[in-house]
């Protein structure tokens, strides 16, 4: 199995990969050129080697600039999150195992005002003869902090295979 092959996890949610992850990388790329092109072309007004007529041309160029820089760090972002979440998948996959799970929805949040539902589940389980309960999100400072995801919903009040991974502890949704 390969990490492409994967959904989501219990811990972070939703896997972005494959036309989302590229469309994340055109826009990393393309912001990253404008910003490139619009410095190079502030840098050339300046010191004289392009005449604008406009007394605004530079106000919109740091305009531009900034706008270009904003994209850029929004889609900067993405690109980290999207890989980390990657590697995470990456390490837990070798000796994952496929298992039936119940899922149940523990709490609800909407995100963005009334318009997206989004869920956190508990996924209950058997393994080696024990029964495992975990929950959406994961630990900080010893203290369980729930994810909500929009994700989340199609899993919920259903029982499903899951991979669990013992050696991370984490609980992988296979697409």
């Amino acid at each position: 199995m390969k990490h492409i092959d994967i959904a989501a996890t219990l811990e972070r949610g939703r896997y972005f990969s494959g036309a989302y992850f590229a469309l994340v990388f055109v826009l990393f790329v393309l912001s990253l050129v404008a910003f490139i092109g619009i410095v190079i072309v502030m840098v050339l007004h300046v010191i004289g080697l392009i005449y604008e007529n406009s007394p605004y041309a530079l106000g919109v160029f740091i305009a531009l600039l900034c706008f270009a820089l904003i994209i850029f760090a929004f889609s900067c972002y993405y690109v980290m999150r999207i890989l980390s979440h990657r590697k995470f998948i990456e390490q837990c996959l070798p000796d994952t195992i496929r298992l039936c799970a119940e899922v149940k929805e523990i709490g609800e949040n909407h995100l963005r005002g009334l318009i997206i539902r989004a869920v956190s589940i508990k996924v209950t389980f058997v393994f080696n003869d024990e029964e495992h309960m975990k929950i959406s999100g994961k630990i900080v400072n010893g203290k369980q902090k729930i994810l909500y995801a929009q994700c989340f919903e199609k899993y919920c009040g259903k029982v499903i295979e899951i991979l669990y991974s013992p050696t991370f502890d984490a609980v992988l949704f296979p697409g």
